[in-house]
């Protein structure tokens, strides 16, 4: 037999390389080599101890033995069953059966014969752990039943065989689960459900053995939804004895009915005049606090656009009248016959009064039922958009509006309410910002260069700057250079942007315009005046021209805001009327409503053919304190009207108040 010392070590540097070296391969007190390797033979076969000592330049010694049975060769163990590639499934009995073999012991008796169940748990194909099962001392067979675990994983049973001498041999045998794929689905999609430890967004999938027992819960409330029912009729949280076949497992959730502060029946009365009136009335909150996410109102007959526009908001309650304002919704377009709704924002305290309060530009007026004494409120005469910070004298009575607050957490996805320019807009000034409006209050953080992209031809994209205006609720993307003249360019909103509740955009919105050509016959006055008008809300406004010698078709009218009041009084539209002995007379076109940027050319579509050598005058209005730039122009060449509610393009302009101002107004 070989023997081999050479791994032996002093913790001295200089004892390296001058070891000293006794072999006793006998145990008998004699020195039978000094080499640090030597080979040995025994004279019988038998067992015997080696004995070795090292001794350093000190005399310091260290000795190990270790057992040597000559002559003598280990065992060979062998598993009869289970047979390779037996497969189980949980509560599965195995039977197992082994034997040995010794060239000098021949058939080993079971008393030599040991056994171990191992569990190998992997959390990657080459990444496991172990757990023992049990083991069986001395027999050889015997039988088990397949343990329950977390998949991936697989059982190893092992035999060891021992003879006389102390030498051991062992095998194993790996046994693989039967598994299959269970789904988990939820209705409505995308909730999230707990398979056992892990947590998953529906629908997902797991592979578990089968017979595994397996814990499942469906978590309730998520948002809106409240647990209804699993498919298998279990509980919410519930296990699973995993079956032999693909299954899925549908946990249904079903809408928490909302709760509303309001009136939610449709009145059988219809009011009347309600149009630039706030109109509402008073309900009292309930024992918690309220959060408000949108408001709706109900309208029986709606007038035709652009007098079909409404609002709503929320005022507190100061001694039975409306007092101070709590919050206020965007503009909507009313639909006949039906429930409007407007998102709004607000938390409202418990056990508290507040009015519900509702304002239109056209003839659409609440329906309502009569409702306890001065439960219902309207104000003096307030333009369309105007809700004041403290809602002033009230005319009281006795009726309740079909009005109501919605309460909930803010499941709604924003939207793009409009542009500017608008979608498919021709003649956008050069160095024009473009603003995108929003139906709510925006994450400010998610509106990025990133999120809102401008693109010229080919898909280049353009250097800009994206700033958040929060009165607005509007996304203003500054180019960083002049575009290009008589250029289409594309701005796509992402999905990325969301709401302040986390809400994302339900789907990118996109929208393209094409920009002025500065060299295109144009009507009208094309600088930046260096006055600001006053009183521009609800009056018509505009300068008078002379066209060429040639006809001039006309496509668009731009005028110039400096400043812009915020949403919903930022509208505006546009008319030609032809001049009349110097004045404004019959109306030739008109514009759509607009939404107005500051400090910019605010353009309009609108189509008309104009004579040549002839005079016509180029109007505005707004709803807001939104006032045109001027200069000083020849006299009477400017000129406004009596008082006249936005949107309203009177078919002859009636008298007209002349003076000397050249606004800021052209067509081209």
């Amino acid at each position: 037999m070989t023997f081999n010392a050479t791994g032996s070590t002093d913790p001295d540097p200089a004892d390296q390389g001058r070891l000293r070296y006794a072999w006793d391969f006998t145990d008998d007190g004699v020195t039978d080599s000094t080499s640090p390797t030597a080979t040995f033979t025994y004279g019988t076969a038998g067992s015997y101890t080696a004995r070795l000592t090292v001794t350093d330049t000190l005399n310091a010694t260290a000795t190990s033995t270790i057992a040597v049975t000559p002559g003598n060769e280990a065992p060979t163990a062998v598993i009869d069953t289970p047979v390779l590639n037996t497969t189980w499934k949980v509560g599965d009995t195995l039977a197992f059966s082994g034997h040995a073999t010794d060239p000098q012991e021949g058939n080993l008796p079971a008393s030599r014969l040991d056994w171990d169940l191992v569990m190998h748990h992997c959390s990657a194909p080459d990444t496991c752990h172990e757990h023992d099962i049990r083991t069986w001392t001395g027999v050889a067979s015997g039988s088990f039943q397949a343990p329950d675990h977390d998949y991936p994983s697989y059982l190893e049973l092992k035999l060891r065989a021992t003879d006389q001498q102390g030498l051991t041999h062992t095998v194993s045998r790996r046994l693989d689960p039967q598994t299959v794929d269970l789904t988990f689905t939820t209705v409505p999609s995308g909730l999230q459900l707990t398979v056992g430890s892990a947590s998953g967004t529906t629908p997902f999938s797991r592979t578990v053995i089968q017979g595994s027992a397996n814990s499942v819960s469906a978590p309730s409330p998520q948002g809106s939804s409240t647990f209804a029912s699993w498919s298998d009729g279990g509980a919410p949280t519930h296990v699973i004895t995993a079956p032999t076949a693909a299954t899925t497992y549908t946990a249904t959730y079903q809408a928490a009915a909302p709760q509303r502060i309001g009136y939610t029946q449709v009145g059988a009365s219809t009011d009347s005049g309600d149009m630039n009136y706030m109109n509402g009335s008073r309900f009292v909150t309930g024992s918690g606090p309220a959060t408000v996410t949108s408001m709706s109102v109900y309208a029986k007959a709606v007038k035709a656009a652009p007098n079909n526009q409404f609002q709503m908001a929320i005022y507190a309650d100061a001694n039975g009248s409306p007092g101070a304002r709590v919050a206020t919704s965007t503009a909507g377009t009313l639909t006949a016959n039906s429930w409007n709704t407007r998102p709004i924002s607000a938390t409202l305290a418990p056990n508290t009064a507040y009015w519900l309060m509702y304002n239109t530009n056209g003839d659409n007026n609440l329906s309502y039922d009569t409702g306890t004494a001065n439960q219902g409120a309207w104000s003096a005469p307030t333009p369309y958009g105007t809700w004041p910070a403290t809602f002033g004298t009230a005319n009281r009575w006795t009726t309740k509006f079909s009005i109501y607050a919605t309460l909930g957490a803010d499941t709604v996805a924003p939207a793009v309410t409009s542009t500017t320019p608008a979608g498919g807009a021709t003649g956008v000034a050069l160095t024009a910002p473009i603003t995108v409006r929003f139906s709510e209050g925006m994450a400010a953080g998610t509106i990025t260069a990133a999120n809102l992209e401008l693109r010229g031809p080919g898909g280049a994209l353009v250097g800009r700057t994206v700033a958040y205006d929060a009165t607005g609720q509007a996304a203003v993307i500054t180019p960083s250079a002049a575009l290009a003249a008589s250029t289409t360019y594309t701005v796509t909103v992402r999905t990325g942007v969301t709401d302040a509740a986390g809400n994302a955009l339900a789907a990118d919105h996109q929208f393209s315009f094409t920009t002025t050509d500065p060299s295109a016959p144009r009507l009208g006055y094309d600088q930046v005046g260096g006055t600001l008008d006053a009183g521009d809300a609800n009056y018509m406004n505009g300068s008078r021209f002379v066209t060429g010698a040639t006809a001039l078709t006309v496509g668009q009218m731009s005028v110039y805001l400096r400043s812009v009041q915020a949403a919903p009084n930022n509208q505006f539209q546009v008319a030609i009327y032809a001049d009349a002995n110097g004045s404004p007379g019959a109306r030739v076109a008109t514009s759509t409503a607009g939404t107005l940027t500051a400090n910019s050319w605010n353009t309009r579509p609108i189509s008309a053919t104009l004579a040549p050598n002839t005079a016509y005058w180029l109007m505005y209005n707004t709803n807001g304190d939104n006032n045109l730039s001027y200069d000083t122009g020849t006299a009477n060449q400017g000129a406004w009207s009596a008082p006249t509610p936005y949107g309203t393009w009177p078919a002859t302009f009636g008298t007209a108040n002349r003076w000397t101002a050249k606004y800021s107004i052209y067509v081209s």
